[in-house]
Parts: structure tokens; C-alpha cells; sequence
């Protein structure tokens, strides 16, 4: 009989925060954070959690979100005109229910295990979140399971697990990382003579903008909320309503998490233009959301205006690493990015289509469907896994 037992959460302060703190091992994104998303699901989704205990002490865990899903978003080319041929006649299959490990909320990993614990308990608190996972599954009549925005660290070790409970994996979008250097001076110097030109130029015309860093948004819920639907409607990638946010999202996150969150906020005059909301620790700045008005924001180079106030907020703080999330990563690159690949693990829960699922879902890659990693080609700074397997040794 195993040592580990599964049980699923109404909220992840089910479990105490201190534990939680434990198993994520310093991660920014972790229970303050996703406690704070939980109160507040886009009309979509439902959440929870799952925790994995060993003698009533959490080993391991995750956000878990339920909602209903259109597989063809993550298909290109003939597997996707396959799909949509199958669901002309079985309409059913863009409306299937599914649960998933992680946030919609996050580009993170957000599957916590234990630090200490050896390989082989590794592996069977794995085995027991997962099965966890499928009787959450079965209790709420999801029939696909997944597993969102997993890491290479995470893989390495866990993919063979994975794969013998059925599961098959695709490649996601990137995340966007920039080792921040010990002065502007450096950053500008570390980038191509074209870029640094270009950069200066962009920075020019946001001379007419004004920055405001704030640890609240009173009074602009909703101007952010529109903002950043103003900015997910011009998005090259369609990632359906997994991109959508309660407009209470920004208040509370910024209000649990006031000494670890900040709203970075662009002026022009009287109107603000444009957005970014951080979360931050000693180690790691992440932005979550932005958004931006059209035409204003573009015309008065917003982005790069961004992407130096965030550059100069990490200086400032001594935060050595600056996320930057997905998208745009033609720009990203030539400012400096590095590129860190993200998996996502599915499971349907009838064989039979599972098995259809196995021999399909590793041909599937949401990168080729980024127009920025298209031109980027092989040229694309991706970030080697043996690098980050002993960085995290």
C-alpha cells in the first residue's frame, strides 16, 4: 500500500500555507499567488487543488482548473482539418469537458513536489497526484485530463511516469526569460548595434508618457480589464478563453499579494495607454498580464517603454531573472530573451481515444503556430535542458 494519498481541495488554503511555501521552494508564482486567482475564475472555469500528503504532511501539489475545451485551438494543418471534418459530424468534440493540473493564470510550472524527497517518492507522490487527478475526473465527468505549462526540470525526471500512467505530450509556447545585468549600461551594450539603435529610438518617442508604479489599481479595474481584452483581440495566437480574466483578477492579486505584486502604469496626459502587472520575490520577476490602447500605446512605444521599466524595476530590487511571458518573441530575442520550451501532458480517459491521442498529440507543437518563432527559425534562443538540469542539481 503507498505511503502518499491524494485529495482534492475546495481552495489550496486547505492545506497550511507554510507547507505549500515548502514544496514550492521559492517559486513567486505559488500559494499567495494562486489562492488569489482561485477567488476570482473568468466565467469559464472552476477551481481547486489537489494536494499529495505522507503522514498528513503535503508532498505535493497543484492548482486544478475545470472547464470545457476545443482541442483544435492547439492543431495546424492537416491534423487540424481532420478535427474540424470529425466535429461537423460529432459537434460534441469542441465542447469536451476537461480537468487540468496548473493555471490558466500562469506560464509557469505549477506542479509542486517535494524538494527533499528521493527519486523514488518523487515518482510515487507523482503517481498518486495523478491518480487523484483522474478521480476528480471521474467524479465530475471530465474526459480529458492534462497536465499545463510543464517544465523541463519537471520532465526530466517525470516523463517516463507520465507517459506509462497514458499520457502523451505536446510542445507549448515559451516562456521568455532575460538575465538582468548589473546596469542599463550593460543591458544596452550586450545588444546588437541595430537593436541598441533601434531601442534608443523607440525610447524617444515614449518621452510624452509619464510611469506610475502602483501596489493598487483603485480606480482603473476597469480600464485594465479593458485594455487587455483591447490587447487579446489583436493576439497573433487564438488561445480561446484560456486567455480570458476576471476583471476582479487585478485587485486581487495586487491586494494578496501587496508586498510581492506590482502595477506598472502608462500615462499620455490624463489617459492611461497602457498596462503590465508584475509579481516579484528576491530571485524572479514574472509579468502576468498587460494590455495596451490602439493606436496610442504603438505610437508612443509603449512596449519598449515596458520593457525597460520592468528591466529597471529588477535592477533596482536586485532581481536577477525577468520573465517576460509568451508572445512576441521576434522582439524579445533581439532584446536579450532566452527561451525556455513548456510541455503540456493529455490524457482521455476512454482508451480508445487515448490511443488515437498517443499517436497524434507528439506531432502537435503550439510553436509553430507564433508567427515571431516561425521567422525565427533555428535562430531562436531556446534555452539547452541540460543547462537547467544542472543549474537545478
Amino acid at each position: 500500500m503507498s505511503q502518499f494519498t491524494s485529495r482534492h481541495l475546495t481552495r489550496m488554503a486547505d492545506a497550511p500555507r507554510e507547507e505549500w511555501m515548502r514544496i514550492y521552494d521559492g517559486a513567486v508564482e505559488s500559494f499567495d499567488y494562486f489562492s488569489a486567482c482561485e477567488e476570482v475564475p473568468p466565467a469559464a472555469f472552476q477551481y481547486s487543488a489537489l494536494g499529495v500528503f505522507r503522514n498528513k504532511k503535503l508532498v505535493a501539489g497543484a492548482p486544478v482548473f475545470s472547464t470545457r475545451f476545443d482541442p483544435s485551438v492547439v492543431l495546424e494543418g492537416a491534423t487540424k482539418k481532420l478535427y474540424s471534418g470529425i466535429a461537423t459530424v460529432i459537434p460534441a468534440v469542441r465542447n469536451v469537458p476537461i480537468i487540468g493540473l496548473g493555471s490558466p493564470h500562469s506560464q509557469e510550472p505549477t506542479i509542486a513536489v517535494d524538494p527533499t524527497l528521493n527519486e523514488q517518492d518523487q515518482q510515487e507522490a507523482l503517481n498518486s497526484l495523478l491518480s487523484g487527478l483522474d478521480t476528480i475526473a471521474a467524479e465530475s465527468g471530465a474526459r480529458l485530463t492534462l497536465l499545463k505549462d510543464v517544465g523541463d526540470v519537471f520532465r526530466s525526471w517525470a516523463d517516463q511516469g507520465l507517459q506509462d500512467g497514458g499520457y502523451s505530450s505536446l510542445t507549448a509556447l515559451p516562456v521568455a526569460t532575460l538575465k538582468v545585468p548589473e546596469s542599463e549600461d550593460a543591458y544596452f551594450a550586450s545588444l546588437s548595434g541595430n537593436m541598441r539603435s533601434n531601442l534608443r529610438r523607440r525610447l524617444k518617442r515614449a518621452k510624452n508618457l509619464r510611469v506610475e508604479i502602483r501596489n493598487n489599481c483603485e480606480g482603473l479595474k476597469d480600464q485594465l480589464y479593458a485594455l487587455r481584452e483591447s490587447t487579446l483581440h489583436r493576439a497573433a495566437v487564438d488561445f480561446a478563453h484560456f486567455a480570458e480574466v476576471s476583471p476582479d483578477y487585478f485587485p486581487n492579486v495586487l491586494s494578496g499579494m501587496e508586498e510581492n505584486s506590482r502595477l506598472l502604469t502608462y500615462w499620455l496626459e490624463d489617459n492611461l495607454v497602457g498596462f503590465s502587472l508584475v509579481v516579484l520575490n528576491d530571485h524572479t520577476m514574472v509579468q502576468n498580464y498587460n494590455g495596451m490602447r490602439y493606436p496610442e500605446g504603438p505610437d508612443n512605444g509603449l512596449f519598449y517603454l515596458d520593457w525597460m521599466t520592468q528591466l529597471r524595476l529588477c535592477m533596482e530590487k536586485g532581481i536577477p531573472i525577468m520573465h517576460s511571458g509568451i508572445t512576441t518573441y521576434l522582439i524579445k530575442a533581439r532584446l536579450g530573451s532566452q527561451f525556455h520550451r513548456r510541455y503540456l501532458y493529455v490524457r482521455h480517459r476512454y482508451k480508445s481515444i487515448n490511443a488515437i491521442l498517443k499517436s497524434v498529440v507528439p506531432t502537435v507543437s503550439m510553436e509553430t503556430s507564433d508567427p515571431g518563432l516561425i521567422e525565427l527559425g533555428d535562430e531562436a534562443p531556446f534555452v539547452n535542458p541540460a543547462q537547467l538540469l544542472e543549474s537545478a542539481a
